[in-house]
């Protein structure tokens, strides 16, 4: 008998579960995260949505749907999007890039991302007017695009309905759209004086050129002028003058006087186009009249005005190049019309014949005046005589020291002080004619000197007694060594500090006469001085000039003490006479 035997077999089915990695997505601009709305789908069904920022779990190889909805920029979808490792994407949002060449205007803002993922293709769509460009940005750095590639729309598959435009790319980087324009850039601005010149529209002698500067014009008298401005365009399309472009100069004086049919003019590719209007202080070109200025070409739009002006002015003008392409360029500039005026320079110290010490210093200074007119920067410079003129100090006869000599843009009826602290090493006894002369950054301000003045270079010695009476009181006859009456502080005698060295003091006196009966006198050899309060080393007073010290410098105080001793034979009673001190250079 067959048995069956019955084997049992269990099956055991495992359910699969595919890797899955993390994905992270945060769109982001110069100042951080964006309120941008993400989305991932697969096959139709959202996966993961949030706002903002957005974490999800992805099964690696997969294929997914990315949307990136932005509240202010290009909606992204990618599609086929897949990762097979942990991936945070953070594209960035750039809002003021554009192609430096090609230019476009009217562009949304710029998607950017260097990261490397698999995907098929991605969508952008804007909201604008449709465009005629597509720039591609290859590599940003620090925030600014160096490499562009400018496609016209029709190199893509693109779409467009009511307001929005749509295009599809298969390689990331940077993209945005706009549209070719025209860019007007000003070159230059120059200003010739065309006064008397019968070819004003092509003549002239320049009188300044720049940008975003000073120009500076001299209207001692009224002249003429031709204001020219260079523009080019270096935008990516032509430019096509219309009445919607604009050409304008404002900011100028409203007296002034301009033909607005003959002296508004501007140049395109050698036709020129006349007429313009001078209206509240700006000069505006006639655009109307048409033109075409290429992509990198260039042209001239100028205009003649009679300026007259009685005194200094600063304008601040502004040019203004503007296209119907909503592109535009401004320069903004000052004009200064200048009065010139006139350096009226005087001298106030040393005064005309004085002197000054020798080797020693003496301030020299003056006043500059400006009338009738400005005179600008001025710079002064000290002068003596040579043989032939005045001449710059050179050291040999005065050396500067130290000096104030400059006045910044002095106007009219303005003033400034200028000092010079001045060594007088000239040789003594010896004299010499000071001024200074004054010259102005302008150049149509004419240089001027003061007057002369005459000084004479000597030693100067200066001792300074704080005491005019040497007082013995009554004096009664056999008195030995009678003080004088301020003893107790002594008698100073100081060699000033303005003076020259003192090579030797010298010192007298008179006899001493009675008061009572000038038949009396005292002997001078009776009276000493001495340099210590206890009378010791004593000196005593002759009529003739004996030694009392050598070699005083400046600063230099000699506190000295009397006594008088009275000889008999003589009436009591007051006496008076006179004490001298000489100082003296022995060289």
């Amino acid at each position: 008998m067959h048995r069956k035997i019955l084997i049992p077999i269990l099956l055991v089915l495992f359910a699969g579960t595919a890797a899955g990695s993390n994905l992270t997505v945060e769109v982001q601009d110069t100042d951080g995260r964006l309120d941008a709305q993400l989305t991932v789908e697969q096959d139709g069904t959202e996966v993961a949505s949030s706002s903002g920022f957005l974490e999800a779990n992805l099964n690696d190889g997969e294929n997914y749907t990315l949307i990136q909805q932005l509240d202010n920029g290009p909606d992204v979808t990618v599609h086929n999007f897949s990762i097979t490792q942990d991936f945070d994407y953070r594209p960035r949002i750039y809002r003021n890039e554009n192609p430096e060449e090609n230019f476009l205007t009217d562009t949304d803002p710029l998607y950017y991302t260097d990261q490397s993922f698999d995907f098929s293709k991605a969508e952008f769509e804007v909201s604008r007017n449709e465009p005629d460009s597509i720039s591609r940005c290859t590599s940003i750095q620090n925030g600014d695009c160096s490499s562009w590639e400018v496609q016209d729309t029709s190199q893509f598959e693109t779409s467009y309905s009511g307001s929005t435009f749509s295009y599809n790319i298969t390689q990331f980087s940077g993209y945005t759209s706009g549209v070719e324009a025209p860019l007007p850039q000003i070159e230059n601005i120059q200003i010739y004086n065309v006064s008397g010149v019968q070819d004003q529209e092509n003549d002239g002698t320049l009188v300044d050129e720049g940008l975003n500067k000073t120009f500076q014009i001299n209207q001692s008298n009224p002249n003429e002028y031709r204001f020219s401005f260079n523009v080019s365009n270096q935008g990516s399309d032509s430019w096509i003058l219309t009445t919607d472009d604009t050409l304008e100069h404002r900011t100028l004086n409203q007296s002034w006087s301009i033909n607005e049919s003959e002296d508004i003019f501007y140049n395109v590719n050698g036709t020129t186009y006349t007429g313009g209007t001078f209206s509240s202080g700006a000069v505006g070109w006639s655009t109307g009249n048409g033109g075409e200025v290429p992509v990198n070409d260039s042209m001239t739009a100028q205009y003649i005005v009679n300026i007259s002006q009685d005194s200094t002015n600063t304008f601040n003008q502004v040019l203004n190049a503007s296209t119907s392409s909503d592109t535009s360029d401004e320069d903004h500039h000052e004009l200064k019309t200048l009065i010139y005026g006139f350096i009226d320079p005087d001298i106030d110290s040393p005064s005309n014949n004085s002197v000054v010490q020798n080797n020693r210093i003496f301030n020299l200074n003056g006043t500059i005046n400006c009338i009738d007119g400005d005179c600008g920067d001025i710079r002064a410079e000290p002068r003596r005589n040579e043989s032939t003129d005045q001449e710059p100090f050179t050291g040999s006869e005065f050396e500067v020291i130290d000096q104030n000599s400059t006045c910044s843009n002095l106007l009219e009826g303005q003033s400034c002080a200028v000092e010079w602290d001045v060594n007088a090493t000239g040789d003594q006894n010896t004299f010499h004619a000071l001024d200074f002369s004054a010259s102005s950054s302008y150049s149509g301000v004419e240089s001027n000197n003061t007057q002369d003045n005459i000084i004479e270079i000597r030693d100067i010695l200066m001792i300074d007694i704080d005491w005019n009476v040497v007082d013995f009181g009554v004096l009664d006859p056999g008195e030995k060594q009678n003080p004088a009456e301020n003893n107790s502080e002594g008698y100073n005698l100081t060699v000033e500090e303005d003076s020259n060295t003192v090579d030797n003091l010298w010192f007298k006196a008179s006899p001493l006469v009675s008061e009572k009966d000038s038949n009396y006198t005292i002997d001078p050899v009776n009276m000493n001085l001495s340099e210590n309060s206890d009378g010791s080393n004593p000196k005593n007073f002759t009529t003739s000039y004996s030694l009392l010290d050598s070699n005083l410098r400046p600063g230099t105080t000699k506190n000295l003490y009397y006594w008088l001793n009275v000889p008999y034979g003589i009436i009591n009673g007051g006496y008076t006479g006179t004490m001298t001190f000489k100082a003296n250079r022995t060289q």
